[in-house]
């Protein structure tokens, strides 16, 4: 049987067609945005007790998935969830611990606000560390660095 070639005008097969590997490449990667962003809507459905639009939280978790998708996404929900209430804020406990540190050792009385320069300094080092860090990596959790930025930088958001 042979077989008849296309008719004219019509669209001619692929030359180069997807390489087996090339194909799990690409199913790969959507899938690995897929499952993250199921996973960070997941996570923050479940702190906000199921009150919240999932069209939106699609829509804002594909708008993140770029520049946070080396972050565990329930870290990244945890984030948000306290940038949107105010509850459990990273910036608030890590500005805590730095006044703490810089009245130990006396760069302020304690009790007192920490100045903004201080701030921005202590801010710095822990990128510095944070940066440093970036080789101790795992595939699903993020890195050593990630967790320091989450911990002790100022938020994304």
């Amino acid at each position: 049987m042979d077989i008849t070639p296309p008719p004219p005008g019509a669209e001619p097969a692929l030359d180069d067609p997807v390489s087996n590997g090339e194909f799990i490449r690409l199913a790969t990667r959507r899938d690995a945005k897929r499952d993250w962003t199921r996973r960070f809507s997941d996570e923050y459905q479940r702190l906000h007790q199921g009150r919240v639009d999932i069209e939106y939280l699609t829509f804002e978790a594909d708008a993140v998935y770029p520049f946070l998708s080396h972050r565990p996404p329930e870290e990244c929900a945890r984030q948000r969830f306290g940038f949107d209430t105010g509850a459990d804020r990273f910036e608030v406990q890590a500005e805590q611990k730095f006044r703490t540190l810089a009245g130990n050792i006396g760069l302020i009385d304690h009790g007192q606000p920490l100045p903004e320069d201080l701030k921005e300094f202590a801010h710095g080092v822990a990128e510095l560390c944070a940066a440093s860090a970036e080789q101790y990596r795992h595939p699903r959790d993020g890195s050593a660095g990630d967790h320091i930025r989450a911990t002790f930088c100022a938020l994304p958001f």
